[in-house]
């Protein structure tokens, strides 16, 4: 029994370390079918064989089986080595090819299949995976970093220095006031800085295709911060019929992906805090809830639109200063108020979370899995829906001053209300139902 155990602990461990490597040298060989080379680059079978080989090595340290575990490490690396510098010699000499890029992701491959044999596999993973990301970015960042201005070569300087300098002071000070945490304002702050140079630079490469992406992505990170960025960077176009499509499209993106990430976040929370059980009970009104929302994004996933290129966007610093500080103060108030209000009702469930999904739909959520263990199913999915619903409306309190001088608030405040109207709609029927 000891023996099968073991047999299918090194099998899985070969098996993840091969997809580990294999996955870097997919992209390698993609990049090699792409540019038509023939000897350039090793492929997946070289990075997956050469995370194996790590792998095995590794795995025989701490299984040694009778044999010198030291030994082993010193001969496999050196086996590895051996091989690796016959491969320089053969791309730089004979073939005379330069770059170092190829070399490094091999190490890498070596390095994560050692990881898996030692039983790093969720690390090795996640390095594989970074790795891939990087070596795929590859074109898009070099277009980028050469149009790369000197405002926004500081940019990148301020957003690092308030993180890595200002936050650590903030979070050392720990300051509260009336249930605001001061840090957390200041998350909410770098937050709106960071989706704003986020989708500052997908915007001045794709267009709107940027646009949308940085809708979606920055969605599920947070919706307020990302609709305030996306409203700023809109209010520089000056055709009025673009930018109030672009102003509608991008409300439908961010609030249905609040929607889909919000509900998939209830039914983890729930499952992972409360039981199995009750997350069971809860998929069929989430589900319900959410359908309009993944039909929306379906839809505009498959619409043929003709996108709009960079030019249009004229986006003048990469950073929305007064932005990010009027969408921190609107958290602040927001959280301030339904701080006050919560203290005087805590009895009534419902109340408190829709006041909560007002401030944060995705904290919300988690802080009722803290009241629900008693409580009924139906008074669970009822309030978790709930605020989902009043976070779709609260999209209005972080609009750009464009948007509120022009009237177009007025469109985003509608469209939330249309796509609240399933979470209301199945949120009463459970809160009844209870």
């Amino acid at each position: 029994m000891q023996l099968t155990n073991e047999i299918g602990e090194f099998t899985a461990r070969i098996l993840i370390a091969f997809f580990a490597g294999a996955l870097i040298g997919l992209e390698r060989e993609r990049t090699r079918i792409k540019n038509k080379k023939q000897f350039d680059l090793p492929g997946l079978r070289s990075f997956g064989l050469a995370s194996i080989y790590g792998s095995i090595i590794s795995y025989l340290t701490i299984h040694p089986y009778g044999l010198n575990g030291d030994l082993i490490v010193i001969m496999g690396t050196l086996g590895f080595m051996i091989v690796f510098t016959f491969y320089i010699i053969h791309r730089m000499i004979l073939l005379k090819l330069s770059g170092i890029t190829t070399y490094l992701t091999l190490l890498i491959a070596y390095i994560l299949g050692v990881m898996c044999g030692l039983g790093l596999l969720v690390e090795a993973v996640s390095a594989s995976i970074l790795a891939t990301f990087v070596l795929a970015i590859k074109y898009p960042s070099r277009k980028l970093i050469k149009e790369l201005s000197y405002n926004e070569f500081i940019a990148l300087l301020e957003v690092g220095t308030l993180s890595l300098i200002l936050g650590p002071i903030i979070y050392s000070l720990n300051i509260t006031f009336l249930g605001l945490s001061i840090f957390k304002a200041y998350i909410f702050f770098m937050i709106v800085l960071l989706i704003s140079l986020f989708s500052y630079f997908l915007v001045k490469v794709f267009g709107t295709v940027g646009l949308e992406t940085s809708a979606v992505l920055g969605s599920l990170v947070n919706s307020e911060a990302t609709i305030a960025s996306i409203t700023s960077i809109l209010d520089k176009i000056q055709e009025e019929i673009t930018w109030t499509r672009l102003l509608r499209l991008s409300t439908l993106i961010v609030i249905s992906t609040l929607h889909v990430k919000s509900a998939v976040l209830a039914l983890v929370a729930v499952y992972t805090f409360l039981s199995s059980r009750l997350a069971t009970e809860l998929i069929l009104p989430v589900l319900v809830a959410t359908i309009p929302a993944v039909g929306v994004l379906t839809f505009l996933s498959l619409r043929h639109e003709k996108t709009i290129g960079p030019e249009k966007f004229v986006v003048e610093s990469p950073l929305n200063w007064s932005s990010a500080l009027k969408t921190a103060t609107a958290y602040s108030i927001l959280t301030l108020a339904v701080y006050l209000i919560s203290n005087t009702c805590k009895e009534f469930l419902p109340l408190i979370a829709f006041l909560g999904g007002l401030v944060n739909a995705t904290a919300t959520i988690f802080s009722l899995t803290a009241y629900a263990s008693s409580l009924p199913s139906s008074l669970v999915a009822g309030s978790m829906l709930l605020s989902i619903a009043s976070a779709t409306l609260n999209k209005v309190f972080y609009l750009s001053d464009k948007t509120y001088r022009n009237g177009k608030w007025k469109m985003v405040f509608v469209t939330s209300i249309l796509m609240s109207i399933p979470f209301f709609a199945v949120a009463l029927i459970e809160l009844i139902w209870s």
